[in-house]
Parts: structure tokens; sequence; C-alpha cells
């Protein structure tokens, strides 16, 4: 327990989910990341932190032993939230937030006790990628998207159903934060 509120505070964290590899350009970067499973829950609201601060309490509960197995489960990062909008301004998006599952638990995932909870595996992955810091807001997570999408310029190149917003570090991390926008590559 104290593991894990040390991580909250200090943003120490197991950074385990790691790309395959990556290419540069002057404005994005094109990764590739291997199949893995995620503990994920999804959420509907109009606001992206009022959405994913409720996902985000779910999960936390899950990694700190509210599963099947009653174990304990590293925090590890980046912590992703697939983000499918909805038809209008006014209207609730879908998001979907998820923590990368530990080597040590990618065979066999302690089984979630909340229904709110599944475990998702997710097959090889290419995305184009947006980085920029400070604390990421609805506001900001779009100006970023809309950034991505200018720089490929080209739509038919990323799936446009849905993005995601991508967070490295501790809720109460201040300086030197890091946040993402993917967009899956076709």
């Amino acid at each position: 327990m104290f593991s894990l509120i040390k991580t909250l505070v200090t943003g120490s964290q197991k950074a385990e989910f790691v790309r395959v590899d990556a290419e540069c350009t002057k404005d994005y970067e094109v990764r590739r990341y291997p199949p893995a499973k995620w503990v994920s829950t999804t959420e509907k609201n109009i606001s992206h932190k009022e959405g994913t601060s409720v996902a985000f309490r779910r999960l936390f509960k899950y990694i700190q032993g509210e599963n099947e197995e009653k174990k304990v489960v590293d925090m590890t990062i980046p912590v992703t939230i697939k983000v499918e909008a909805g038809e209008g301004p006014n209207c609730e998006s879908s998001f979907t937030m998820s923590f990368y599952l530990p080597k040590e638990h990618q065979e066999k995932p302690p089984k979630p006790t909340n229904p709110s909870l599944f475990i998702e595996e997710r097959p090889e992955l290419s995305v184009f990628v947006h980085t920029f810091g400070g604390f990421g807001d609805d506001e900001k997570w779009v100006a970023n998207g809309k950034m991505l999408s200018e720089a490929i310029g080209d739509e038919s190149k990323y799936i446009t159903d849905y993005y995601y917003t991508v967070g490295y570090d501790a809720p109460f991390k201040l300086v030197g934060r890091t946040n993402e926008v993917w967009f899956v590559k076709k």
C-alpha cells in the first residue's frame, strides 16, 4: 500500500510497456508497440477530465488488490485513454482508460471483481505520436490532436473513429510532465 501511495505522490512508476521501434519526423513520431494485455474501463462523459477521474479510481482499486486473486499490481506507464468522440459538441464521449499489465501478469492477469473493468488484449499497434508538456485538459487534448492531424496531413493514413490520449506522470507531479496524442496508423 505504501509503495502505491509513493508512486502517486513521487511519480516513480515501472515503465514496462516499451515500443518495438520508432521513426521521427520534424513534427511527430511513428511508433510500433508489441501485442499486450491491459486492464481497462470505459466511462461516458462530456468532459475528458471528469470521465477519466472516475475511470482512474476504478483502475487504481484493481491494482491495489481489488481483483479475484487479491494481488497488488505495480503501477505502470503510460496510462492510455481511448477517446471515441460523441456526435456533437455537447454529447457524451466514450473514454476507455487502460493500465498496462506488467510482464509478470501478461500471461494470466488477475481477474477484475468490478464488472466495469475488463482485460483488453491489444494487438501490435503502430501509432502517430505528438508529445506535449504540462497538464492535459479538454482544450489541450483537442488542440494537440489537431496539430498532429495537420502534421500528418492525410487522414487516410490513420483511423479517425477514435484516438488515444496518453499520460506518463503521477497526478501530483507539477513540472516536467509528458503527455501524448496517438492516432492509430492504418
